[in-house]
């Protein structure tokens, strides 16, 4: 299904916290027939309404500060929460707008950032997709400073 990286992000974060799903491409048609994908692609707030009836604590950055939202991003990847962040495919090498997972980071020994990974939605090899580095000057130049936090219920 074209643009489907977002609801294949959002089963991968699913299937993180243990909650079953169904495959992808029923995923998709039900976020369909239920409004969740526009003229743009996926909605956030649908992913968020998903996440809530698995009972999950979801929440939506949008338009975040660069370094208010690299230290939100920081702080969910420490506690072992993966997070949804919508791009553009610069980090792949094209413009087009895109979501990925991140799973991880790596820093300096100064305990700054020098980068991301994260899990790759439209790789056609689990192994090859799976947390691929990307340095933080690429990351915040194709984030769109938009990111989807889900962790477990309180």
């Amino acid at each position: 299904m074209p643009r489907a990286c977002g609801m294949t992000c959002l089963k991968m974060v699913l299937d993180f916290h243990g909650k079953e799903t169904p495959s992808i491409l029923e995923m998709c048609q039900t976020g369909e027939k239920d409004g969740g994908y526009g003229k743009h692609g996926w909605f956030h707030d649908y992913f968020l309404k998903v996440a809530k009836e698995h009972d999950l604590e979801a929440e939506r950055g949008e338009k975040i500060g660069e370094i208010m939202g690299l230290q939100k991003i920081h702080d969910e990847l420490k506690a072992g929460y993966p997070i949804i962040v919508s791009t553009t495919k610069h980090i792949l090498g094209q413009q087009k707008f895109h979501m990925v997972v991140l799973t991880g980071y790596e820093e300096d020994e100064d305990s700054s950032i020098v980068g991301f990974y994260f899990n790759e939605p439209e790789s056609l090899y689990r192994e090859e997709g799976k947390d691929v580095f990307v340095d933080i000057e690429s990351f915040k130049y194709g984030w769109r400073r938009m990111a989807i936090f889900i962790s477990p219920s309180s």
